[in-house]
């Protein structure tokens, strides 16, 4: 198994351990660990070889030795054992944007809530709407985010997905406060299908470039907003979303996992450009 796909297992355990509400500091172990080694240079078998992993700032004994086992035979027992302790459906609901790990576990916790009907039923009832941190808005947009699903989870060939990313690409690199743009996940690794379009940006100022982002024609629905961070929904399901840093920092890479569409971040050294992630 590659380092990415060891990543996402990674970011998946936090989720699954804060569905359960484990120790935060447990959970944000292992999302670290992820970003460790999305942001490797090396090779990771050589450095597992040599016994350096725990010489990777994020990881861990515990973590190097899951990393291990997850490279030798593809497989993490504990995962697996974690993965069957939560029901299904739990872990169904975080395909629904803007549903992460906390509010799903509300759900559960004080509406009994354990699949995506049954959420469907709650937002059309109304109950969604009086709990704590969630309110109309928040319902409406879950009931959209169930409306809308099955297009959110499709991937598409490399070859469409390139012709919706392309007019951003061109778009982002035409505005005065960027000075490097580039593609990145799955389109820039030239993947035969492609579920979200992630672009990397090296800007001066951030806010121009993200309220471009998020206002571009096209775009139906914003479902993330942040200073660096947008992530909208076009009408061809191919998500963009968008990571900005400035040209002498560190970058920060945001992607969607496909499976839980929840943000994961990866950062990397500034002595690397944006280009190279």
């Amino acid at each position: 198994m590659n380092k990415h796909a060891i990543a996402a297992v990674l970011n998946e355990t936090g989720v699954l351990l804060e569905l359960k509400n484990e120790n935060v500091f447990k959970v944000r172990a292992y999302h670290a660990g992820a970003r460790a080694l999305d942001a490797l240079d090396e090779d990771l078998g050589t450095v597992i070889a040599e016994g350096r992993l725990q010489e990777i700032k994020g990881i861990g004994e515990a973590l190097a030795k899951k990393i291990s086992e997850l490279h030798a035979t593809g497989r993490l027992e504990f995962f697996e054992r974690l993965k069957a302790s939560i029901p299904p459906g739990l872990v169904e609901l975080l395909e629904i944007p803007g549903l992460g790990a906390k509010k799903i576990r509300v759900l559960h916790e004080q509406l009994g809530i354990r699949s995506i009907e049954q959420l469907a039923r709650a937002c059309a009832e109304g109950r969604v709407a009086g709990l704590d941190g969630f309110g109309a808005k928040t319902q409406e947009k879950l009931l959209a985010g169930i409306r809308n699903r099955e297009a959110y989870g499709r991937r598409y060939l490399w070859w469409d997905a390139f012709a919706v990313a392309e007019p951003i690409l061109h778009g982002l690199r035409g505005l005065p406060q960027v000075r490097r743009a580039e593609h990145a996940g799955s389109l820039r690794r030239g993947l035969e299908t492609v579920g979200d379009l992630d672009f990397i940006v090296a800007a001066e100022d951030w806010a121009p470039v993200v309220e471009w982002f998020a206002t571009r024609p096209g775009v139906v629905e914003v479902t993330a907003r942040g200073k660096r961070r947008r992530v909208c929904a076009l009408p061809v399901a191919c998500r963009p979303t968008s990571a900005l840093c400035r040209p002498t920092s560190s970058y920060t890479r945001f992607t969607i996992s496909p499976a839980r569409r929840s943000i994961m971040c990866s950062c990397a050294s500034g002595r690397r450009s944006a280009g190279s992630a």
